[in-house]
């Protein structure tokens, strides 16, 4: 299920009679933090930002109308940008 990037083993979790166990899946969770958070890198100002949501947008926009080439395309941009922000060397 979703974006595992953990090595974990496997594991099975039972919930008490007085608990519930949820599943949640966020769609493009890094790149929708940047958004919501307004992160930018400093040298790019916070028009990345607007322009980095746009693309979120319309990548998530193809994800719910089945064209899956340009979700994937765009996945690929929103995943691959959010992963290089976190290195020192982007």
């Amino acid at each position: 299920m979703g974006g595992v990037h953990s090595v974990n083993e496997p594991e099975r979790f039972e919930p008490n009679d007085d608990e519930e166990l949820e599943d949640v899946d966020v769609d493009s969770m890094y790149p929708s933090i940047i958004v919501s958070q307004e992160l930018y890198p400093q040298h790019l100002g916070p028009e990345f930002t607007q322009v980095y949501a746009g693309i979120l947008f319309e990548r998530l926009e193809a994800k719910r109308n089945g064209n899956k080439l340009k979700n994937e395309t765009l996945k690929l941009s929103v995943n691959g940008l959010s992963g290089n922000l976190q290195s020192e060397y982007s």
